[in-house]
């Protein structure tokens, strides 16, 4: 029987520099998965909140998951394509290469859930640092593209199946994620979900995403740390 790895980045629903991203229109899906999360978050079955990304993956290695679903605003692949040959690859694990370095990925399939819309096929959205990733291809077209066994892309209206999910990791990623916005969608959302967003004392020194006296926006924004390509 598969079991699943729900790895979601909050960038998914307010990247701080994705122009097209309106709050009201991300609302729908942060309510749903969100809610679904906090459920889900028991003393039994913990949901493991990091700052960066990649630090999720000593977790999911450890997991003895199938499938690695990454609900995220990039899809944090890199190319498997030899680092030798072409040298301008990175080959290190940052936060936009990690989904490289499962160790069960050439056995196990790799979803992205992404809100992009209309480019499902886009395929430089991969590494979050560099615009460089994955040129000569579609990864969620041509596997051979990287180490996965299978991989799918999916968007945002994707229903996540639940019953599979055994581990949730959640990346706060603040440099990619418009804090102003993430406040606003947990300001309106449900007292669970407000409440466990206040938990997550991690959160709260990062970033203090939570102040209540921020100023929050309606319309998408910039920060000065978002200085990396989206």
């Amino acid at each position: 029987m598969s079991s699943l790895y729900l790895s979601i980045d909050l960038d998914v629903f307010a990247c701080a520099v994705g122009t097209h991203f309106l709050v009201d229109r991300m609302k729908p899906h942060f309510d749903r998965i969100m809610g679904e999360v906090v459920r889900r978050d028991t003393a039994e079955r913990r949901v493991k909140v990091v700052m960066s990304h990649e630090k999720l993956l000593p977790a999911i290695n450890r997991s003895g998951c199938t499938e690695l679903w990454n609900v995220d605003y990039h899809s944090d692949l890199e190319n498997a394509v030899d680092t030798i040959q072409e040298p301008w690859r990175c080959d290190e694990v940052d936060c936009g290469t990690w989904v490289s370095f499962v160790h069960w990925r050439k056995t196990g399939k790799f979803v992205w859930v992404q809100p992009h819309g209309s480019s499902w096929n886009n395929r430089n959205e991969g590494r979050c640092d560099s615009h460089r990733c994955l040129p000569d291809g579609n990864p969620f077209i041509q596997t051979d593209l990287t180490d996965w066994s299978r991989t799918k892309v999916h968007n945002l209206s994707i229903t996540i199946p639940w019953s599979k999910v055994t581990h949730v990791g959640i990346a706060g990623s603040p440099d990619y994620t418009c804090l102003d916005c993430l406040k606003k969608l947990v300001a309106e959302a449900s007292p669970e979900i407000q409440t466990w967003f206040k938990r997550k004392t991690v959160f709260l020194r990062a970033s203090q995403w939570l102040h209540t006296n921020s100023k929050i926006l309606r319309t998408p924004c910039l920060l000065s740390s978002a200085s990396q390509i989206c």
